[in-house]
C-alpha cells in the first residue's frame, strides 16, 4: 500500500533553449530580409529538422513522492501479527521519445503552417529511490511476534512498494497529460521563434503520433 504526497517539478531548461535559438539567429543572419519566401522556408525546414529533437530532449516532468511501504503478517490468534512500515522518497521522470519528433511545413486551409508530430509522453526513467531518505522500519507486533526485521525482509518490502509505485506511475494519466502539455509548449515556442528568426510568420500545429 502506498501513500504519496506529490510535488511536481518542471525542468524547462530555458538556457538551453536560448542557445538553440541563438544558433538559429546565426544561421539565418542579416541577409534573410533579402531572401525569397522559398529560401526562407528552406532555412526554416533546416532549422526545425536539425533542432526539434534537441528541444524535445529538454522536456522533463518529474514526480517526487513520499512513499510509505507497508507489509502485514498475520499469526496465531493475532498474537503473532506484525505490521511494518518503511518510509522513503522516490522520483519518477516523464517525457517524450525525442527521436520520434517530426516537423514539416504544410498548407492547410489556404495557409502555410508548421506541423510538429510528437509521441505521447511516458515514463522515461525507472523510478529511483533516494537511499538517504529511507527511514527505520516501524513495527507494530503482537505479544508473540518476536525478532527484528531482517535486511532481506526490509529490501523485499521496498522492492514490492517500488513495483507498485512504477505501475501507478506508468498509468498516471494526470502526470502524462502534464508532461505532454509541457512538451507541446516547448516545441510550439521553439517552432514559432524559428519561424520568426528566418523572417516568416507561420502558425504552429502540434499533433500526436498514434501508436501503431
Amino acid at each position: 500500500m502506498l501513500n504519496k504526497h506529490r510535488r511536481l517539478l518542471v525542468v524547462a531548461l530555458s538556457l538551453s533553449m536560448a542557445i538553440l535559438l541563438s544558433g538559429c539567429q546565426q544561421a539565418a543572419d542579416s541577409s534573410s530580409a533579402e531572401q525569397s519566401p522559398e529560401q526562407k522556408e528552406q532555412n526554416l525546414e533546416q532549422l526545425l529538422s536539425s533542432n526539434a529533437e534537441e528541444v524535445a530532449k529538454l522536456v522533463t516532468y518529474e514526480c517526487c513522492s513520499h512513499v510509505v511501504a507497508k507489509k502485514s503478517d498475520t499469526g496465531w490468534w493475532t498474537l503473532k501479527d506484525r505490521e511494518t512500515w518503511i518510509e522513503y522518497d522516490a522520483t519518477c521522470s516523464y517525457g517524450i521519445d525525442a527521436t520520434k519528433v517530426r516537423t514539416s511545413i504544410e498548407e492547410r486551409d489556404g495557409e502555410k503552417v508548421i506541423v510538429v508530430e510528437m509521441p505521447h509522453a511516458t515514463v522515461v526513467e525507472n523510478p529511483g529511490i533516494d537511499s538517504e531518505s529511507i527511514g527505520p522500519a516501524i513495527e507494530r507486533k503482537g505479544l508473540l511476534a518476536f525478532g527484528d526485521l531482517s535486511v532481506d525482509e526490509k529490501n523485499e518490502i521496498i522492492t514490492q512498494a517500488q513495483e507498485e509505485f512504477e505501475s501507478e506511475a506508468r498509468n498516471n494519466a494526470a502526470m502524462i497529460t502534464r508532461a505532454e502539455s509541457q512538451a507541446m509548449k516547448l516545441l510550439t515556442e521553439y517552432a514559432e521563434n524559428a519561424s520568426e528568426v528566418v523572417g516568416l510568420d507561420y502558425k504552429v500545429i502540434v499533433e500526436f503520433i498514434e501508436q501503431e
